[in-house]
């Protein structure tokens, strides 16, 4: 059983919950989940929605940059303006997505097409 805090925009206060089932995703289904689509997301922190995508060769959409999937499962962009990199992981819990960083905050719930 996983617990996570998430960052909501009600009230303020970060929540901690428990999902009744659900994993985090291996390297290859996160490729799978991203390579050549585009990820709707909203962060549940503010309530931002946005959309990115993501190209085969390594690159994104929104900002300009690159990305990868690393071996334990992190997928890294790194911004094209100031060669920063960020990495997150990802947990499915039914047919939601959620992005997890590494402190195990939720800070997205994301949708693929």
């Amino acid at each position: 059983m996983y617990k996570f805090t998430v960052k909501s925009n009600e009230g303020g206060k970060p929540v901690t919950i428990t999902p009744a089932s659900g994993k985090f995703l291996s390297p290859e289904e996160v490729r799978r989940l991203y390579s050549g689509n585009t990820s709707y997301w909203t962060r549940l922190e503010k309530g931002r929605e946005g959309r990115t995508t993501y190209y085969a060769d390594g690159t994104y959409s929104s900002i300009r940059g690159s990305w990868k999937v690393t071996d334990d499962g992190f997928k890294c962009q790194t911004k094209k303006r100031n060669n920063r990199e960020r990495c997150r992981s990802f947990f499915q819990d039914g047919s939601a997505y959620y992005v997890v960083n590494k402190e195990g905050v939720v800070t997205h719930r994301v949708s693929f097409k």
